[in-house]
């Protein structure tokens, strides 16, 4: 979804919860941020973002 070009991975995770949301789970950076700021909304809870860098793809495929 990231139009960098770069093989990074964004995730969005609660410090307090087991929630969590990666890039690849929605359809737009908007919806990232829309859900996420729904989850900070409806529980207070802590959120952070974490950008990862993928590994490689496998020789293997």
């Amino acid at each position: 979804m990231r139009g960098d070009g770069g093989d990074h991975s964004l995730e969005k995770y609660c410090l307090d919860c087991p929630w969590a949301l990666s890039e690849d789970e929605v359809d737009s950076d908007e919806e990232l941020s829309r859900r996420t700021l729904e989850h900070f909304v409806e529980t207070g809870h802590t959120i952070e973002s974490a950008d990862q860098l993928l590994p490689p793809p496998s020789k293997d495929s």
